[in-house]
């Protein structure tokens, strides 16, 4: 059994590593990522970095810091998106309510999520 088991797992192994992959790449989709500002990027992270915590146990009612002062950030550049698309995109806050714990969260809070559609 064993010298029949050796060989077979050399012949695996050969041919696992000299399998190609062949990558199709969707030529609308490569315009799409030439689109991308990369300043653009840097930009938007830095914005985020500058509500200094994004956690979710982080104030939702400043304006200016925390999660809260993020996801309106977002959900306001998300809107200038959608209004940009001609009626095809709409932002809003999915929200849902995570219950306590009693371990980290000891009262129920409500989060949100920003969404694109």
């Amino acid at each position: 059994m064993k010298k029949i088991t050796a060989p077979l797992l050399l012949l695996l192994f050969y041919q696992l590593s000299t399998a190609q992959t062949t990558i199709k790449k969707d030529r609308e989709i490569e315009e799409m990522v030439k689109e991308i500002s990369p300043d653009s990027l840097r930009s938007y992270i830095n914005t985020l970095v500058a509500f200094g915590t994004r956690n979710t146990l982080s104030t939702q009612t400043n304006a200016t810091r925390g999660i809260g002062a993020a996801r309106n950030w977002v959900l306001d550049k998300f809107n200038r998106f959608a209004a940009a698309s001609n009626g095809r995109l709409t932002a809003f806050i999915d929200t849902t309510t995570l219950q306590p714990d009693k371990k980290r969260i000891d009262t129920a809070i409500l989060l949100g999520n920003v969404v694109l559609l």
